[in-house]
């Protein structure tokens, strides 16, 4: 309960928000019950703000005494308390914005935010004898006594009144009688209330090698365990066993994905096993869902949290074990301040508590497989899928081939023909490209001037989204800022009419398929078919359930999902992303290419996938054809070495932006002057590979160290770097950071 604060009769430290470089926590006076982890309000300086108790602290004389208690219970763990001091610590960034990014938004009651809901329920004063005493000869008394006598805490007066039939003013006159009472119940929104029960699922017979592995992770307290298993292998089971385990020792468990509404069905197999245990932590759910489902595992309610980076930081005491699926997700890197790995946050805190982190993936990055290697920690091998059924068979296909022969389509010859097979076999098949919309860019071919965005350096993509009179009507849209403008007849640089759309979205292969083949029933997964609340699962129960016979998506596609009818797979442009400004463009290629191929042939008939491609001999391509993922680490690894990349060396990136592009250039040219006496090599200051982003220019300074460096020594020089007084610019200052662009 919230409270007033008048006295207090203990010292603590209160976290309070202040700018980086300067001390942030604080000494005041609290009731001796306040715990460390509760949210209080405090007067610093001529303002009142909301600091957080992390720990407590010596007497000071003058100390002001805390003004009001936010939580009557921690909202945030000592263990976590310690996290976010240490992400402050690694990261240059002030605490409190450590603390705060570890704390759900619907519990930042000071803003907005959610706030437990009440309902007002009835329940029997006293005796049920009693009750009947003092209403006797009274039917319809009588009966309301036995539904809530049955029903404890469940009805309130409004639903007695249409259970009965009854007035209000005949329920309050029982009340006045003392034969009933009302009082407050919270109620608990449930982020799956809308959506089907889910049958409890049978636990099917492990393998030797799931054995093997769960075995493994019991001993593993403290390390890090990569679990690098095919698609199909069986690794979902493996984290079940494991967090069993953990909750039959009275512990509990966080299962980190990449994103809750991409992996539907991992969820579910979740559900399905633990039941109430388990509460999801989303950006999809409501803030009241986000705060009463973080109030369940903060009461003990719920003992497993499954969310995407953010539930690192959820409030479970006796933590027993962390799960990061899909461990080669990007998704896991923040890319706000505090710009957070969640994974090697997770190591720390599993470091901390002593307990297993279990990374899973069928396609481990270089840098996870190269630390566990080069640490000695467990690697589990699960080279084959748990059912019968092998990987699928793959093909590539030469499309410069394909243009000599005369053949322009955006499907090959082989893949239209194995579509045509696949349908008539009443089959599934995926089609992959990751670029929405209709076309990539719109060129004129007098001047070769593209249509950019005015506020990026972006060239526009051409969606039909829009409808008009049932027509559909191009549109150009930015992806990053979102700025729209009609399709335009004439170039806006030099008036001629000679322009036109190149390149294929998501949407275009969509209208391909059905005009090649017009009896399919396509449907489309991409961030425009998906932007409503789970719209994702919605479309996957409908691909499942048989009502569409072709899935065409971008890389969410590629995401954790198990679709038993898909024999076919088609990857249409599997170099899109390879030659990308940034040294991990191959391994995500790579990775891209594996995980969707994965997709097919999961039941008991074999899966084709077919590879288009422009760069058919590249490794990327041809050892992801060959599923062969540990001869591509090794090549990965040797082309990293020679141009001094992670994992042998790390990274700090700065990017400077401002709306003056003569602010951004010598912000990164002075900047590059300091880092002379620093110790490693400096790249640039050069123009960011997104040189303009939403009315700022960029430019960008990189510094690469060695391997071993500890960071922290540089704390004093890189925080006054990183926070520039100058009002036109903004310096973002990244640790090892995952976006180049």
């Amino acid at each position: 309960m919230n409270s007033s604060v008048n006295f207090g009769s203990k010292f603590v430290s209160v976290l309070v928000p202040v700018p980086v470089g300067k001390d942030e926590t604080f000494t005041y006076l609290a009731p001796e019950d306040v715990k460390i982890g509760e949210r209080v309000r405090v007067g610093f300086g001529k303002r009142e703000v909301i600091g957080y108790i992390v720990g407590e602290s010596s007497a000071r004389e003058g100390a002001k005494s805390i003004t009001y208690r936010i939580d009557s219970e921690p909202v945030i763990t000592r263990d976590v308390i310690e996290l976010t001091k240490y992400m402050a610590n690694e990261l240059f960034v002030p605490w409190y914005r450590c603390m705060e990014a570890a704390v759900p938004s619907g519990l930042k009651l000071a803003v907005k935010g959610a706030k437990p809901r009440f309902k007002r329920v009835l329940s029997i004063k006293g005796s049920i004898e009693s009750a009947e005493i003092k209403t006797a000869g009274e039917e319809r008394a009588l009966s309301c006594i036995k539904i809530i006598a049955g029903h404890p805490e469940t009805f309130g007066i409004t639903d007695i009144m249409r259970k009965l039939e009854v007035s209000r003013n005949f329920v309050e006159k029982l009340i006045k009688k003392d034969v009933l009472v009302i009082s407050e119940q919270q109620i608990q929104r449930n982020p799956f209330s809308k959506l089907d029960l889910i049958k409890k699922d049978v636990m099917p017979d492990l393998t030797q090698e799931q054995k093997r592995a769960v075995e493994e992770i019991r001993d593993a307290d403290g390390k890090i365990v990569l679990v690098w298993g095919v698609t199909g292998s069986g690794k979902t089971e493996i984290y079940l066993r494991a967090i069993s385990e953990v909750i039959e020792k009275g512990k509990g468990a966080i299962v980190l994905v990449p994103e809750i509404s991409l992996t539907p069905q991992t969820v579910d197999r979740f559900r399905a096993r633990l039941g109430d245990k388990i509460a999801v932590l989303h950006s999809s759910l409501s803030s009241g869902e986000r705060l009463d489902e973080w109030m369940r595992l903060r009461d003990g309610r719920a003992r497993v949290a499954v969310g995407p980076r953010s539930a690192l930081f959820a409030p479970i005491d006796n933590l027993g074990i962390i799960v990061i699926d899909e461990a080669h997700e990007a998704t896991y890197k923040q890319n706000e301040t505090p710009r957070y790995n969640a994974i090697k946050i997770a190591e720390k805190r599993a470091k901390f508590l002593n307990i297993p982190l279990v990374l899973g993936t069928a396609t481990p990055t270089c840098e996870q497989y190269y630390k566990n290697i080069s640490a000695g920690e467990p690697i589990i091998e699960l080279p084959s899928r748990v059912t019968a059924c092998a990987l699928p068979n793959t093909k590539i296909v030469d499309m410069r081939q394909e243009l000599a022969e005369g053949h322009t389509s955006i499907f090959s010859r082989m893949l239209i023909r194995e579509i045509k097979k696949a349908l008539q076999n009443r089959e599934q098949i995926i089609l992959f490209l990751n670029r929405r919309g209709h076309a990539s860019f719109v060129l004129c071919r007098a001047c070769g001037e593209s249509i950019k965005c005015p506020r990026c350096a972006v060239s526009l993509t051409v969606h039909l989204s829009e409808r008009r009179n049932q027509k559909r009507v191009p549109e150009l849209i930015c992806h990053i800022c979102n700025h729209r403008v009609a399709h335009p007849s004439k170039c806006p640089s030099c008036g001629s009419h000679l322009i036109k759309a190149f390149g294929a979205g998501t949407e275009k292969i969509e209208e391909e398929v059905y005009r090649i083949f017009p009896s399919a029933r396509a449907i489309r997964m991409d961030a425009d078919t998906t932007a409503k609340k789970d719209s994702h699962r919605k479309i996957l129960e409908t691909f499942i359930a048989g009502e569409k016979d072709i899935l065409i998506g971008t890389q969410m596609i590629g995401k954790g999902l198990d679709l038993s009818r898909v024999t076919l797979v088609g990857i249409i442009a599997a170099d899109s992303s390879l030659h990308l400004p940034d040294f991990r463009a191959e391994e995500r290629t790579f990775q891209q290419i594996v995980q969707v191929v994965g997709r097919a042939g999961r039941a008991e008939k074999k899966g084709l996938a077919i590879i288009q491609t422009y760069v058919p001999s590249h490794p990327a391509v041809a050892f992801a054809a060959e599923q062969n993922v540990k001869k591509f680490i090794e090549y990965e690894l040797k082309r990293r070495k020679a141009s001094n990349m992670p994992p042998f060396t790390r990274l700090l990136q700065w990017t400077f932006e401002s709306e003056i592009e003569e602010a951004a250039v010598n912000g990164a040219r002075e900047l590059s002057k300091e880092l002379q006496t620093f110790p490693g090599e400096i790249l640039g200051p050069a123009p960011a590979p997104l040189e303009k982003l939403r009315g700022r220019f960029r430019w960008q300074v990189r510094l690469v160290i060695e391997s071993n460096t500890n960071i922290e020594l540089f704390s004093k020089k890189l925080n006054s770097i990183s926070c520039s007084k100058r009002k036109d610019l903004r310096v973002l200052l990244d640790i090892d950071p995952l976006d180049l662009m």
